[in-house]
């Protein structure tokens, strides 16, 4: 086990402050991410928080739209999608059809 990149900081920090909270209230269980960040068992912090990587899914980002809106922490794929475009606007040239990390994870006891 190592320590997780994830780290859930977006270029406008009131979002960021968002998601971070979405992460601890347990409304957001995944996130989709083009990088790696890290191995299944690694740990982050979330505002002082331990969390673990529990599995890593590689699917497009279209799949992942459409069947991780609710981990997410979103109420639809169409929502998730806004999103996620949104807060990665530079990529909007990519497809639906790349490819995807999905990153589950779960708070540590403390």
């Amino acid at each position: 086990m190592g320590k997780s990149k994830l780290s859930f900081s977006i270029g406008n920090p009131k979002e960021g402050l968002k998601l971070k909270k979405a992460v601890l209230s347990g409304k957001k269980k995944s996130t989709t991410q083009i990088h790696w960040y890290g191995d299944k068992g690694d740990t982050f912090d979330v505002l002082g928080v331990r969390f673990k990587i529990t599995s890593i899914k590689r699917m497009t980002l279209k799949k992942a739209f459409l069947t991780q809106y609710k981990r997410e922490g979103f109420k639809s794929p169409e929502e998730f999608k806004q999103v996620w475009m949104k807060f990665h606007q530079y990529r909007r040239h990519w497809g639906m059809n790349k490819k995807a990390l999905v990153y589950s994870f779960a708070r540590l006891k403390k």
